[in-house]
């Protein structure tokens, strides 16, 4: 990765970390407590929507595949044959091979554009939400984000409360 796109790659996972930090740790207990469990869910699925449409018109913007998803979608496609990846594109194809589902949720983990940039079909098009069933792959992924991170600030709540 060259220094510009190592400069930029972090500031992308930098800004999403942060992010996601207030949101699941500062804004999703405020939310349970002003709008109950299902009103959270409502709203922070509606910001984990908004965050991944901007970050994919960014990616798609800017044409530079600092987060090296499109690497990895060639590797895919080219059945392994990438003779200069990295160890962590390595882990990823093995893992990849097994479950496009399971690397799905682990970039909608960050955030829900990750998974829709991966899910997107070719490589290196900056397509947008172009593709097969990409916009519903976008909202299941992000509804279950939602549902994950306000299940879990729910119970650390009950329990703190049960203390």
């Amino acid at each position: 990765m060259g220094a510009e796109k190592t400069k930029l790659f972090g500031s992308i996972f930098l800004f999403n970390s942060i992010l996601r930090g207030i949101i699941d740790f500062l804004l999703i207990p405020i939310l349970i407590s002003k709008f109950s469990y299902i009103g959270s869910i409502i709203i922070t699925l509606f910001i984990y929507l908004l965050i991944g449409i901007i970050s994919v018109k960014i990616y798609d913007f800017y044409k530079i595949d600092c987060l090296r998803i499109e690497i990895l979608k060639k590797a895919q496609y080219d059945n392994d044959q990438i003779v200069d990846k990295s160890n962590i594109v390595k882990l990823i194809l093995k893992w990849t091979n097994k479950s496009k589902f399971v690397l799905g949720i682990l970039l909608a983990g960050q955030n829900s554009g990750l998974a829709v940039i991966y899910l997107r079909d070719s490589f290196y098009l900056y397509n947008g939400f172009h593709g097969k069933n990409i916009k519903l792959y976008f909202f299941i992924y992000s509804l279950i984000i939602s549902i994950y991170w306000n299940t879990a600030v729910s119970g650390i709540l009950t329990i703190k409360d049960l203390t």
